[in-house]
This record gives structure tokens, sequence and C-alpha cells, in this order.
């Protein structure tokens, strides 16, 4: 990860990343490379940003958005596709 391990600003794209993305009702591109120059547009290149933007998604997928998500609590409820098609 050149993020982590070379200190290079660049978004990790992984699974949490995806499943929030997609889950908020963001149109993706399919590729990593795709999805990542997509955020990257929308971000400053900060290597803090970076860094803590994932760590933020990580922990929210994890806490809110498994894989079977807990909706009843989350903080991005309203504005979430999915949660909005479950209502």
């Amino acid at each position: 990860m050149l993020l982590y391990a070379f200190d290079k600003p660049i978004f990790v794209v992984d699974a949490y990343a995806r499943r929030i993305f997609y889950r908020l009702g963001v149109n993706m591109p399919a590729t990593y490379d795709g999805l990542r120059v997509e955020v990257e547009k929308e971000l400053p290149s900060d290597l803090k940003l970076y860094n803590e933007f994932h760590a933020l998604l990580v922990e929210h997928a994890k806490v809110h958005c498994k894989s079977n998500p807990i909706c009843e609590c989350c903080p991005l409820n309203t504005i979430c596709e999915q949660r909005l098609t479950k209502r």
C-alpha cells in the first residue's frame, strides 16, 4: 500500500470503501484505479487526509456497514441508498 508504506497520498480502494460508496449510491468505476482517481479528484492530495479518510471508512464499515449492515444507529442512514430502499 503506497499510502501507508511509502507515505504517498494515494486513496486506498478496498472492500470497505467500495461497500460504503455503493450503499450510498455512488456510481463507481469497476476498476481499482478508476475508483481511486474519482475519489482523488474530489479530495486535496494530502497524506494525513487520505490516512484519516481511509481509517474512518474502515471503522464505519466494521461498526455499521458490515456485509449485513446495522442501519438503525448508522450516522449515514438518512443519505444511504440501501437504507432508503429498505423502508
